[in-house]
């Protein structure tokens, strides 16, 4: 599965040009984006969608709260990527309805995290913790790449988010299943420096 999200990256940066047709809803920034910062916002876009649409699905299978809790919180987390987008002048690649996305491989994924999570609520949670696991790196990852400030605070905020995500899915999990949540995509490392910077939260 680690592998799975490295491709879809990768596809969704070829369909960058299709989906980045300039718009006027803000006035233009002082310095375009670059092709790797476009690539990145826009598929942390159609990211942010598939975790909260994943959520508002499992939400329909379970009586937990958190599902809904934590759509919410990923409705805002989409908000806020498409004021980024108005503000550069990029057209959004998300489409409206649940579980539909402009990139077949995420689409895909959709289906596969959903045929996971129905199986019990324990997996359910454990894709939960896989959702934010790769929402994590992959905002680390935009971060590193560039030096535009107002990018960098709106991504620095929606690590924050799944920092908190993430060790809620984690407490749900072992709770439930009596056993240690072990990092799906995240290595070791990765995973207690996610876990740190959530504790700096409290």
């Amino acid at each position: 599965m680690k592998r799975t999200f490295k491709m879809i990256l990768l596809v969704f940066g070829l369909a960058t040009a299709m989906l980045a047709n300039p718009i006027a809803v803000f006035a233009a920034p002082a310095e375009p984006l670059d092709e790797s910062e476009t690539s990145r916002l826009l598929f942390i876009r159609e990211e942010e969608k598939l975790a909260r649409d994943v959520y508002l699905t499992l939400a329909e299978s379970y009586d937990t709260q958190i599902f809904d809790n934590i759509s919410a919180s990923e409705q805002n987390h989409m908000d806020a990527i498409l004021k980024l987008l108005n503000r550069y002048g990029l057209a959004d690649p998300a489409l409206q309805g649940i579980g539909e996305f402009s990139v077949l491989e995420i689409s895909d994924l959709y289906t596969s995290l959903i045929e996971r999570g129905v199986i019990s609520e324990a997996e359910a949670f454990l894709v939960g913790g896989y959702i934010e696991e790769f929402d994590i790196l992959d905002l680390w990852h935009a971060m590193e790449e560039t030096d535009e400030a107002q990018l960098d605070k709106v991504y620095a905020n929606l690590c924050e988010g799944s920092y908190s995500h993430l060790v809620a899915f984690v407490g749900l999990y072992e709770k439930l299943s009596a056993t240690d949540y072990e990092p799906q995509i995240m290595t070791d490392e990765e995973f207690e420096r996610a876990l740190e910077e959530a504790s700096k939260l409290d």
